[in-house]
């Protein structure tokens, strides 16, 4: 995938995303692929305190989802990756059908799906457009400031 000018960012990413998104820098040992989401990975013994969410694992199924990965990473430990928090993001992994207006949750490997009334965790942002090749385009729900 090319490059993308992502609205007023420096330095480019390959995700673009709208100018006023909320943009957060986090730390990962995780190979993670630009367009994936992520989620906080508080679960290592020794991390305690404010240190519990620097880190990010790719998403999954869980409350503890908070964005998309701008770009990727290769498992490099202590790389750091840029998050999209909150905003217009294109490219976002997804899996099944997602129409425009589908409010989505996050879903295993990263992908989000189409939210239901049976979910357990709160919808995470809303489908601008149709899920078309595996990815679509979001509104992100600010999840953190």
């Amino acid at each position: 995938m090319a490059l993308t000018l992502s609205h007023a960012k420096s330095p480019e990413t390959t995700i673009t995303h709208g100018q006023d998104a909320l943009v957060r820098e986090f730390i990962t040992d995780a190979t993670l692929v630009a367009g994936e989401t992520v989620a906080l990975d508080y679960s290592t013994a020794a991390t305690t305190g404010e240190d519990q969410v620097r880190e990010v694992i790719r998403g999954d199924a869980s409350g503890a989802t908070i964005g998309v990965a701008l770009e990727a990473t290769d498992g490099t430990a202590g790389a750091t990756v840029r998050v999209l928090v909150g905003g217009y993001v294109e490219g976002v992994d997804a899996s099944g059908a997602i129409a425009a207006g589908d409010s989505v949750l996050a879903a295993a490997n990263g992908q989000v799906i189409v939210y239901t009334a049976a979910a357990v965790d709160a919808p995470l942002g809303v489908a601008l457009d149709a899920a078309a090749g595996g990815v679509v385009t979001l509104y992100w729900f600010p999840t953190m400031i």
